[in-house]
């Protein structure tokens, strides 16, 4: 399954909880202005952090409303990732010319690949449970985070209390609600955790797929894939198998290993965090055997070369990711000169992406500046 294809099935359960996280900002912007007293004093900070539990409240009954929406389009990903059969028209040729003794289209009705499914839709639940619990928490620390900013700087003079809410929900509205913080300060918003996480057991169902097929077509040999523009080598290198380029375009061996072929687990990471099929890992294997050939491995330096396109074009599309989610929260405010500022903004950073691209012959994935404006 390409990254593309992976991308597309994603769409409809990050739309989702591209909603949850909206409707959680306006839940916030709601109870911030709702306020009958002088606003910025003590009695309005205590009075606004003691609603906290009704804001808990609120938004549970949010991530309530999605639930069935989310099991459903849970289930229909992991179906569509769990019945894909790499290279399936070649096997139906080996199986023509004699060379599998089992027709590939038994694959389809394998018990062990449904048991894979619905293994992968009980851990995506609990993920997507866990991220929604994260997102709540979330919700309340930048509530509380934009009151208290507000108190402070009112009370000391620095700001009037309209202009400090402003200047902190001008921020709020860049970042969004988070849903996993790092030590190093770094954070990661609800749609971005639920596009790594989900995307990572989803690839991981599809390589245990594979590997299942392997054992039901009789050989012990996969050949993992290969693209211009896998992970290299740097300082923060930790494990060999962390260095993509190296062993991609390669056969191994599921059990064991020879002077021919390593083992797939000890040289690929299959199964570790940032090894093959871990995080944002798009590389697919497949059954092979002996006598397949396969394509001679990409030079490393001009992988190299396209792997740093790739984190460019990463960071623009985070950067159109943020002006879009600050563009629909002006909106939802009815900040009229706001968002025609946002609007612009997004109109130059994507003319100057588009440009980038053009010169360094590259496609843009609209699938990755995705976010959803259902309101």
């Amino acid at each position: 399954m390409t990254k593309l294809e992976f991308q597309r099935l994603l769409t409809p359960l990050v739309d989702i909880m591209n909603n949850i996280e909206l409707d959680m900002i306006h839940n916030i912007l709601n109870r911030i202005e709702n306020y009958n007293d002088v606003k910025g004093t003590l009695k309005w900070l205590t009075d606004k952090l003691n609603e906290t539990k009704l804001l808990d409240k609120d938004n549970l009954k949010i991530l309530k409303n999605n639930k069935k929406e989310l099991e459903k389009v849970i289930r229909d990903l992991a179906e569509n990732c769990g019945n894909y059969i790499e290279n399936f028209d070649n096997l139906e040729k080996y199986y023509n010319k004699g060379l599998l003794d089992i027709n590939p289209v038994e694959l389809y009705d394998s018990v062990s690949i449904n048991n894979l499914i619905n293994e992968a839709i009980k851990d995506t639940d609990d993920i997507m449970n866990l991220i929604q619990t994260k997102a709540i928490e979330g919700a309340n620390e930048e509530y509380k985070n934009i009151l208290n900013k507000a108190y402070i700087e009112t009370a000391s003079g620095v700001y009037a209390y309209q202009e400090s809410i402003k200047n902190a929900l001008d921020e709020f509205s860049k970042k969004g609600i988070s849903a996993v913080h790092y030590k190093n300060g770094k954070s990661l918003s609800i749609e971005s955790v639920t596009r790594r996480d989900v995307m990572t057991r989803m690839n991981k169902l599809v390589g245990d797929v594979e590997l299942q097929h392997a054992k039901e077509l009789n050989t012990n040999l996969v050949y993992v894939d290969q693209h211009l523009g896998a992970r290299v080598r740097t300082p923060y290198t930790k494990e060999d198998y962390e260095v993509h380029a190296e062993w991609q375009g390669k056969k191994y061996m599921i059990e064991g290993s020879n002077d021919k072929y390593d083992n797939l687990y000890e040289k690929t990471g299959y199964g570790e965090m940032l090894g093959l099929k871990g995080i944002n890992c798009y590389h697919n294997m497949r059954p092979t055997w002996e006598w397949e050939e396969i394509p001679p491995q990409i030079d490393l330096e001009k992988n190299k070369q396209q792997y740093e396109k790739l984190q460019q074009m990463r960071a623009y599309e985070r950067k159109l990711r943020n002006l879009k989610r600050e563009r629909i929260i002006n909106k939802i405010e009815e900040n009229k000169t706001k968002y025609t500022k946002s609007n612009k903004k997004l109109s130059e950073v994507s003319k100057k992406y588009n440009n980038w691209l053009k010169e360094n012959d590259l496609t843009r994935n609209y699938n990755r500046e995705y976010v959803s404006d259902r309101k």
